[in-house]
C-alpha cells in the first residue's frame, strides 16, 4: 500500500492567483506558510523559528471557494497530495517545483500568541511552545462531525 498526504496548517502569503479555462474549470493557487517555532537547547543554544512557503493548488468546487473567501492573511488548514512538476523556462532551463494539490481546505482559528510562560512539549527531540490550539480545533471537528 502507498499513501501521499500533506496536512498544512499555516497563512496565506498573498491573495489567490485564480484562472478559469476556455471550458469553465476553476482552478487557483497560493502560497502558504507554515512556521516551527524555535526553541532553546539544553546547552543554551537558540535555535530561531523557521518558516516555509508551500504553493498550493486546488481545483473546482474548492478552487471557486478560496476565489471568494481567502485573502492575503487568512489562517487555513489544507489537506493534499504531494506533487512534484518540472519544466522548462524561457531560458531553456529544466525547473522543478514541489505543489500541494488540495482536497481539502479549511479556516481555523488563529494561533495565540505566544508566551514565554506557555508550557513546553518535547516533539521528535526538541523543545516547543504549545497553546493546545490545534487540539481544541481538533475536537471542535470531531464534535461536528
Amino acid at each position: 500500500m502507498y499513501y501521499n498526504k500533506a496536512i498544512l496548517i499555516g497563512f496565506v502569503g498573498s491573495d489567490p492567483s485564480v484562472h478559469y479555462s476556455q471550458r469553465g474549470n476553476c482552478q487557483a493557487s497560493l502560497r502558504l506558510a507554515t512556521t516551527v517555532p524555535g526553541y532553546t537547547k539544553r546547552d543554551g543554544t537558540q535555535i530561531p523559528d523557521r518558516t516555509e512557503w508551500h504553493t498550493v493548488v486546488l481545483f473546482g468546487a474548492l478552487a471557486q471557494f478560496v476565489e471568494q473567501w481567502v485573502r492575503k492573511g487568512s489562517h487555513l488548514l489544507v489537506e493534499g497530495e504531494i506533487r512534484y512538476n518540472s519544466y522548462t523556462d524561457r531560458q531553456g532551463k529544466t525547473q522543478s517545483r514541489t505543489e500541494i494539490w488540495a482536497d481539502k481546505a479549511t479556516f481555523v482559528d488563529r494561533p495565540k500568541q505566544r508566551t514565554t510562560s506557555a508550557p513546553r512539549e518535547r516533539n521528535a527531540g526538541r523543545e516547543r511552545h504549545t497553546t493546545g490550539q490545534l487540539s481544541e480545533q481538533t475536537d471542535r471537528e470531531e464534535t461536528q462531525a
